[in-house]
Protein backbone atom coordinates (compact mmCIF):
# COMPACT_ATOMS: atom_id res chain seq x y z
CA UNK A 1 0.00 0.00 0.00
CA UNK A 2 1.34 3.55 -0.82
CA UNK A 3 1.21 5.80 2.77
CA UNK A 4 1.56 8.71 0.82
CA UNK A 5 -1.68 8.46 -1.28
CA UNK A 6 -4.14 10.21 1.37
CA UNK A 7 -1.57 13.19 1.65
CA UNK A 8 -1.15 13.25 -2.45
CA UNK A 9 -4.55 14.05 -2.63
CA UNK A 10 -4.50 17.25 -1.28
CA UNK A 11 -0.22 18.58 -1.33
CA UNK A 12 2.84 16.63 -1.31
CA UNK A 13 6.08 18.32 -0.32
CA UNK A 14 7.53 14.63 -0.94
CA UNK A 15 11.06 14.54 -3.07
CA UNK A 16 11.98 18.30 -2.86
CA UNK A 17 15.27 18.93 -3.96
CA UNK A 18 15.17 22.51 -4.51
CA UNK A 19 12.18 24.52 -3.01
CA UNK A 20 10.73 28.07 -3.74
CA UNK A 21 7.95 29.82 -1.99
CA UNK A 22 5.79 29.90 -5.00
CA UNK A 23 5.99 26.22 -5.89
CA UNK A 24 4.23 26.07 -2.29
CA UNK A 25 1.28 28.17 -2.97
CA UNK A 26 -0.38 26.45 -6.22
CA UNK A 27 -3.64 28.02 -7.42
CA UNK A 28 -6.68 26.89 -5.42
CA UNK A 29 -4.57 24.73 -3.41
CA UNK A 30 -5.91 26.73 -0.43
CA UNK A 31 -4.02 25.99 2.57
CA UNK A 32 -6.23 26.73 5.70
CA UNK A 33 -3.94 26.78 8.59
CA UNK A 34 -4.76 25.45 11.90
CA UNK A 35 -8.34 25.08 11.82
CA UNK A 36 -9.72 22.00 13.70
CA UNK A 37 -13.19 20.88 14.24
CA UNK A 38 -15.91 22.82 15.80
CA UNK A 39 -15.50 21.20 18.94
CA UNK A 40 -15.39 23.30 22.95
CA UNK A 41 -11.65 21.23 23.25
CA UNK A 42 -10.46 22.31 19.80
CA UNK A 43 -8.75 25.31 19.33
CA UNK A 44 -10.50 27.55 16.24
CA UNK A 45 -9.45 29.68 13.57
CA UNK A 46 -11.29 31.96 11.51
CA UNK A 47 -14.02 31.76 13.92
CA UNK A 48 -15.30 35.65 13.74
CA UNK A 49 -18.84 37.08 13.60
CA UNK A 50 -18.61 39.68 11.43
CA UNK A 51 -15.64 38.79 8.46
CA UNK A 52 -16.49 42.24 7.21
CA UNK A 53 -14.02 43.78 9.94
CA UNK A 54 -11.32 42.08 8.30
CA UNK A 55 -12.33 41.91 4.26
CA UNK A 56 -14.27 42.97 1.38
CA UNK A 57 -14.92 39.61 -0.56
CA UNK A 58 -15.53 40.28 -4.07
CA UNK A 59 -18.98 39.23 -6.46
CA UNK A 60 -19.09 34.90 -6.53
CA UNK A 61 -22.44 34.86 -7.66
CA UNK A 62 -21.61 35.97 -11.07
CA UNK A 63 -17.92 35.50 -11.92
CA UNK A 64 -18.90 32.69 -14.59
CA UNK A 65 -18.08 29.23 -14.57
CA UNK A 66 -17.16 27.40 -18.05
CA UNK A 67 -15.91 24.29 -18.56
CA UNK A 68 -14.11 23.51 -21.27
CA UNK A 69 -15.40 20.83 -23.20
CA UNK A 70 -13.43 17.50 -22.88
CA UNK A 71 -12.25 15.65 -26.35
CA UNK A 72 -9.60 13.01 -26.31
CA UNK A 73 -8.39 11.69 -29.83
CA UNK A 74 -7.05 8.62 -31.00
CA UNK A 75 -3.88 9.81 -31.65
CA UNK A 76 -3.47 10.45 -27.84
CA UNK A 77 -4.55 7.42 -26.50
CA UNK A 78 -1.84 5.69 -28.95
CA UNK A 79 -0.04 7.98 -26.99
CA UNK A 80 -0.89 6.89 -24.09
CA UNK A 81 -0.25 3.55 -24.50
CA UNK A 82 3.46 4.22 -25.14
CA UNK A 83 3.46 5.31 -22.15
CA UNK A 84 1.85 2.84 -20.71
CA UNK A 85 4.45 0.04 -22.90
CA UNK A 86 7.29 2.30 -21.18
CA UNK A 87 5.76 2.63 -17.62
CA UNK A 88 5.97 -1.45 -18.20
CA UNK A 89 9.33 -1.63 -19.07
CA UNK A 90 11.90 -3.81 -16.97
CA UNK A 91 15.26 -3.25 -16.58
CA UNK A 92 17.80 -5.94 -15.78
CA UNK A 93 21.45 -5.77 -15.52
CA UNK A 94 23.59 -8.89 -17.92
CA UNK A 95 27.14 -9.56 -16.94
CA UNK A 96 27.58 -11.48 -20.43
CA UNK A 97 28.18 -10.11 -23.77
CA UNK A 98 30.07 -7.75 -25.53
CA UNK A 99 29.35 -3.24 -25.06
CA UNK A 100 27.91 -1.63 -28.11
CA UNK A 101 27.26 2.36 -28.83
CA UNK A 102 23.76 2.07 -27.66
CA UNK A 103 23.96 0.48 -24.29
CA UNK A 104 24.48 1.61 -20.58
CA UNK A 105 27.71 0.67 -18.73
CA UNK A 106 28.57 -0.26 -15.16
CA UNK A 107 32.05 0.71 -14.87
CA UNK A 108 34.28 0.73 -12.32
CA UNK A 109 37.49 3.41 -13.06
CA UNK A 110 40.79 4.82 -11.78
CA UNK A 111 42.58 7.09 -13.86
CA UNK A 112 46.09 7.92 -13.40
CA UNK A 113 48.52 11.00 -14.48
CA UNK A 114 52.17 9.78 -14.76
CA UNK A 115 50.84 6.46 -12.97
CA UNK A 116 49.67 8.34 -9.80
CA UNK A 117 45.78 8.76 -9.72
CA UNK A 118 44.12 12.12 -8.90
CA UNK A 119 41.06 14.23 -7.44
CA UNK A 120 37.83 12.95 -9.03
CA UNK A 121 39.31 10.59 -11.71
CA UNK A 122 38.24 7.00 -10.12
CA UNK A 123 34.69 6.15 -9.29
CA UNK A 124 32.79 2.53 -8.42
CA UNK A 125 29.82 1.31 -10.03
CA UNK A 126 29.65 4.17 -12.23
CA UNK A 127 26.42 3.89 -14.52
CA UNK A 128 27.29 5.26 -17.98
CA UNK A 129 25.37 6.13 -21.47
CA UNK A 130 28.03 5.31 -23.64
CA UNK A 131 25.71 7.05 -26.96
CA UNK A 132 25.59 9.97 -24.29
CA UNK A 133 29.09 10.44 -22.44
CA UNK A 134 29.79 13.51 -21.23
CA UNK A 135 33.57 11.96 -20.28
CA UNK A 136 36.34 13.30 -22.27
CA UNK A 137 36.78 12.46 -25.99
CA UNK A 138 37.50 8.91 -26.65
CA UNK A 139 36.61 7.34 -23.03
CA UNK A 140 33.32 5.99 -24.14
CA UNK A 141 34.42 5.05 -27.42
CA UNK A 142 37.46 2.77 -26.11
CA UNK A 143 34.61 0.36 -24.14
CA UNK A 144 32.75 -0.25 -27.31
CA UNK A 145 33.46 -3.65 -28.10
CA UNK A 146 34.68 -4.92 -25.23
CA UNK A 147 33.37 -7.75 -22.83
CA UNK A 148 31.59 -7.89 -19.87
CA UNK A 149 33.56 -8.37 -17.18
CA UNK A 150 37.16 -7.34 -18.77
CA UNK A 151 39.48 -4.62 -17.39
CA UNK A 152 40.66 -2.64 -20.15
CA UNK A 153 42.79 0.44 -20.67
CA UNK A 154 42.27 3.85 -22.38
CA UNK A 155 44.90 6.08 -23.06
CA UNK A 156 43.81 9.61 -23.51
CA UNK A 157 44.70 13.33 -23.33
CA UNK A 158 42.74 15.72 -21.66
CA UNK A 159 41.42 18.59 -24.06
CA UNK A 160 43.86 21.90 -23.68
CA UNK A 161 40.39 23.93 -23.08
CA UNK A 162 39.85 21.59 -20.04
CA UNK A 163 37.62 22.79 -17.65
CA UNK A 164 40.77 22.25 -14.76
CA UNK A 165 43.99 24.04 -15.29
CA UNK A 166 45.40 21.11 -13.63
CA UNK A 167 44.48 18.21 -15.72
CA UNK A 168 44.16 20.17 -19.35
CA UNK A 169 46.44 19.04 -21.82
CA UNK A 170 47.54 16.02 -19.95
CA UNK A 171 47.92 12.77 -20.43
CA UNK A 172 45.93 10.11 -18.91
CA UNK A 173 45.78 6.31 -18.75
CA UNK A 174 41.76 5.27 -17.50
CA UNK A 175 41.92 1.47 -16.10
CA UNK A 176 38.29 0.20 -16.38
CA UNK A 177 36.81 -2.30 -15.29
CA UNK A 178 33.37 -3.50 -17.08
CA UNK A 179 30.86 -4.48 -14.42
CA UNK A 180 28.02 -5.25 -16.53
CA UNK A 181 25.36 -3.99 -19.13
CA UNK A 182 21.89 -2.07 -18.67
CA UNK A 183 19.12 -3.28 -20.72
CA UNK A 184 15.98 -2.11 -21.06
CA UNK A 185 13.03 -4.12 -22.40
CA UNK A 186 9.98 -2.06 -22.87
CA UNK A 187 7.14 -5.24 -23.85
CA UNK A 188 5.39 -5.48 -26.98
CA UNK A 189 1.85 -3.74 -27.39
CA UNK A 190 -0.09 -7.34 -27.86
CA UNK A 191 -2.75 -9.82 -25.91
CA UNK A 192 -0.07 -10.54 -23.77
CA UNK A 193 0.39 -7.21 -22.37
CA UNK A 194 -2.78 -6.04 -22.54
CA UNK A 195 -4.07 -9.71 -19.99
CA UNK A 196 -0.96 -8.56 -17.53
CA UNK A 197 -1.78 -5.00 -17.16
CA UNK A 198 -5.66 -4.77 -17.62
CA UNK A 199 -8.49 -7.01 -17.05
CA UNK A 200 -9.18 -7.05 -20.90
CA UNK A 201 -8.21 -9.79 -23.45
CA UNK A 202 -7.65 -7.40 -26.63
CA UNK A 203 -6.73 -4.75 -28.32
CA UNK A 204 -10.32 -3.27 -29.03
CA UNK A 205 -11.80 -3.33 -25.75
CA UNK A 206 -8.66 -1.95 -24.23
CA UNK A 207 -8.61 0.95 -26.19
CA UNK A 208 -12.40 1.47 -25.60
CA UNK A 209 -11.47 1.63 -22.02
CA UNK A 210 -8.51 3.30 -21.89
CA UNK A 211 -9.83 6.11 -24.14
CA UNK A 212 -13.09 6.33 -21.55
CA UNK A 213 -10.72 6.25 -19.15
CA UNK A 214 -8.72 9.04 -20.26
CA UNK A 215 -12.05 11.23 -21.16
CA UNK A 216 -13.09 10.90 -17.16
CA UNK A 217 -9.58 12.41 -16.15
CA UNK A 218 -9.79 14.97 -18.55
CA UNK A 219 -13.40 16.25 -17.90
CA UNK A 220 -12.21 15.81 -14.01
CA UNK A 221 -8.92 18.43 -15.29
CA UNK A 222 -10.92 20.80 -17.07
CA UNK A 223 -13.21 21.04 -13.96
CA UNK A 224 -10.55 21.70 -11.78
CA UNK A 225 -9.10 24.25 -13.87
CA UNK A 226 -12.27 25.91 -14.43
CA UNK A 227 -12.97 25.77 -10.82
CA UNK A 228 -9.21 27.42 -10.12
CA UNK A 229 -10.50 30.04 -12.44
CA UNK A 230 -13.68 31.01 -11.24
CA UNK A 231 -11.97 30.99 -7.32
CA UNK A 232 -9.05 33.28 -8.50
CA UNK A 233 -11.40 35.84 -9.83
CA UNK A 234 -13.06 35.92 -6.66
CA UNK A 235 -9.91 36.48 -4.87
CA UNK A 236 -8.46 39.11 -6.95
CA UNK A 237 -11.39 40.81 -6.48
CA UNK A 238 -11.86 40.66 -2.69
CA UNK A 239 -9.86 43.33 -0.49
CA UNK A 240 -7.89 43.20 2.96
CA UNK A 241 -9.32 45.22 5.57
CA UNK A 242 -7.00 43.66 8.43
CA UNK A 243 -5.10 41.12 8.85
CA UNK A 244 -6.21 39.09 11.44
CA UNK A 245 -2.89 38.55 13.63
CA UNK A 246 -3.86 35.63 15.74
CA UNK A 247 -4.26 33.79 12.27
CA UNK A 248 -1.42 35.38 10.08
CA UNK A 249 1.03 34.87 12.75
CA UNK A 250 0.07 30.75 12.93
CA UNK A 251 0.70 30.96 8.95
CA UNK A 252 3.83 32.18 9.00
CA UNK A 253 4.80 29.95 11.88
CA UNK A 254 3.11 27.40 10.11
CA UNK A 255 5.28 27.70 7.01
CA UNK A 256 8.65 28.12 8.33
CA UNK A 257 7.95 24.95 10.65
CA UNK A 258 7.56 23.14 7.17
CA UNK A 259 10.70 24.01 5.97
CA UNK A 260 12.25 23.07 9.06
CA UNK A 261 10.87 19.78 9.24
CA UNK A 262 11.99 19.18 5.30
CA UNK A 263 15.31 20.46 6.72
CA UNK A 264 15.57 17.57 9.15
CA UNK A 265 14.62 14.81 6.89
CA UNK A 266 16.98 15.88 4.72
CA UNK A 267 19.48 16.31 7.88
CA UNK A 268 20.51 19.35 7.54
CA UNK A 269 20.57 22.73 9.68
CA UNK A 270 17.13 24.38 8.92
CA UNK A 271 19.59 27.76 8.38
CA UNK A 272 21.74 25.68 6.07
CA UNK A 273 18.26 24.36 4.29
CA UNK A 274 17.48 28.11 3.62
CA UNK A 275 20.57 28.85 2.13
CA UNK A 276 21.75 26.05 -0.10
CA UNK A 277 18.33 24.63 -1.24
CA UNK A 278 16.36 27.67 -1.31
CA UNK A 279 19.23 30.09 -2.43
CA UNK A 280 17.92 33.01 -0.22
CA UNK A 281 19.33 33.85 3.30
CA UNK A 282 16.94 32.82 6.47
CA UNK A 283 16.15 36.73 6.90
CA UNK A 284 14.79 36.71 3.17
CA UNK A 285 13.17 33.31 3.47
CA UNK A 286 11.18 35.04 6.01
CA UNK A 287 10.15 37.28 4.43
CA UNK A 288 8.88 35.23 1.41
CA UNK A 289 7.35 33.40 4.56
CA UNK A 290 5.24 36.67 5.70
CA UNK A 291 4.02 37.10 2.14
CA UNK A 292 2.86 33.57 1.74
CA UNK A 293 1.08 33.87 5.43
CA UNK A 294 -0.70 37.09 3.82
CA UNK A 295 -1.75 34.76 0.81
CA UNK A 296 -2.86 32.14 3.01
CA UNK A 297 -4.97 34.23 4.81
CA UNK A 298 -6.64 36.29 2.18
CA UNK A 299 -7.74 32.97 0.52
CA UNK A 300 -9.26 31.51 4.24
CA UNK A 301 -10.76 34.68 4.69
CA UNK A 302 -12.89 34.26 1.63
CA UNK A 303 -13.91 30.96 1.86
CA UNK A 304 -15.04 31.08 5.39
CA UNK A 305 -16.58 34.64 4.91
CA UNK A 306 -18.17 32.84 1.99
CA UNK A 307 -19.29 29.68 4.20
CA UNK A 308 -20.47 32.18 7.19
CA UNK A 309 -23.13 34.25 4.70
CA UNK A 310 -24.28 31.26 3.05
CA UNK A 311 -24.60 28.66 6.29
CA UNK A 312 -22.23 26.30 4.93
CA UNK A 313 -20.95 23.58 7.71
CA UNK A 314 -19.67 20.36 8.14
CA UNK A 315 -21.25 17.83 10.43
CA UNK A 316 -19.40 15.48 12.16
CA UNK A 317 -20.77 12.64 10.25
CA UNK A 318 -19.94 14.14 6.97
CA UNK A 319 -16.24 14.39 8.23
CA UNK A 320 -16.09 11.11 9.35
CA UNK A 321 -18.07 10.05 5.54
CA UNK A 322 -15.05 12.05 4.38
CA UNK A 323 -12.17 10.49 6.04
CA UNK A 324 -14.10 6.85 4.97
CA UNK A 325 -13.95 8.28 1.19
CA UNK A 326 -10.60 9.42 1.87
CA UNK A 327 -9.22 5.65 3.26
CA UNK A 328 -10.96 4.22 0.34
CA UNK A 329 -9.48 5.86 -2.13
CA UNK A 330 -6.17 4.92 -0.72
CA UNK A 331 -6.39 2.02 -0.48
CA UNK A 332 -7.46 1.46 3.43
CA UNK A 333 -10.24 0.81 5.86
CA UNK A 334 -9.69 2.28 9.24
CA UNK A 335 -7.68 -0.05 10.99
CA UNK A 336 -5.70 -0.73 7.74
CA UNK A 337 -4.54 2.39 7.76
CA UNK A 338 -3.43 2.79 11.99
CA UNK A 339 -1.12 -0.87 11.12
CA UNK A 340 0.19 1.05 8.77
CA UNK A 341 0.51 4.25 10.37
CA UNK A 342 2.60 3.66 13.45
CA UNK A 343 -0.85 2.84 15.28
CA UNK A 344 -2.11 6.73 14.58
CA UNK A 345 -5.43 7.15 13.95
CA UNK A 346 -6.94 8.41 10.72
CA UNK A 347 -8.48 11.40 12.86
CA UNK A 348 -4.83 12.24 14.34
CA UNK A 349 -3.51 12.32 10.65
CA UNK A 350 -6.66 14.12 9.15
CA UNK A 351 -6.21 16.79 12.03
CA UNK A 352 -1.97 16.72 11.29
CA UNK A 353 -2.77 17.31 7.62
CA UNK A 354 -6.02 19.46 8.10
CA UNK A 355 -8.67 17.87 6.33
CA UNK A 356 -11.45 19.81 7.94
CA UNK A 357 -10.85 22.62 6.56
CA UNK A 358 -10.26 21.41 3.04
CA UNK A 359 -13.69 19.26 3.19
CA UNK A 360 -15.30 22.72 4.07
CA UNK A 361 -13.60 24.50 0.74
CA UNK A 362 -14.77 21.88 -1.47
CA UNK A 363 -18.15 22.18 0.10
CA UNK A 364 -17.82 26.16 -0.61
CA UNK A 365 -16.62 25.61 -4.16
CA UNK A 366 -19.66 23.70 -4.95
CA UNK A 367 -22.05 26.50 -3.67
CA UNK A 368 -19.69 28.39 -5.86
CA UNK A 369 -20.20 26.33 -8.67
CA UNK A 370 -23.93 26.01 -8.29
CA UNK A 371 -23.89 30.14 -8.17
CA UNK A 372 -21.92 30.52 -11.14
CA UNK A 373 -22.75 27.59 -13.64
Amino acid sequence: MNMNKIKEKYVSMSNVKKITMGLVLLALVVVLILVFRNDSTSAKSYDYDDFSEYITVGDYKSVGYEVEEAVITDEEVQAQIQENLTAAQVTNELTEGVLTEEDTANISYVGKIDGEEFDGGSAENYSLDLANSTFIDGFAEGLVGKTIGDTVSIDLTFPDDYSSEDLAGKDVVFDVTINSRTVVTVPEYDEAFIKESSDYDNKKDYEKNLKATMLEDKIAANENEAQTNMFLTILDSSEIVEYPEKELTEAKESSIQMYKTIAEEYGMEYETFVEEQMGVSVEEFEVQASEYAESVVKQNLVIYSIAKDEGISVTDKEYQQFLDDALEEAGYDRESFKAANNDEDIEVYAEENDFYSKMLMETVIDKLVEYNK
